[in-house]
């Protein structure tokens, strides 16, 4: 089984993070195909979404001191 070393971490009024863009834009209702053809960081209705290195914990990642889990 193959585990991805990034995660997605969407900077707005919440922080929230994301395994893959197929479950952020299920989440979120954005359109995957045009997403999956921009570079990272994307910009977003005011927010921001990169990608970033996945912690050491599988369900939460740290960011700005605080934990936020990875949905």
């Amino acid at each position: 089984m193959r585990y991805n070393q990034t995660v997605l971490v969407l900077y707005g009024e919440q922080v929230e993070a994301f395994t893959d863009l197929k479950k952020f834009c299920k989440i979120k209702g954005a359109t995957y195909n045009t997403l999956k053809q921009k570079k990272f960081p994307i910009k977003i209705n005011g927010f921001i979404l990169n990608k970033e290195l996945k912690g050491v914990s599988m369900e939460f990642i740290q960011r700005d001191e605080k934990l936020i889990k990875i949905q």
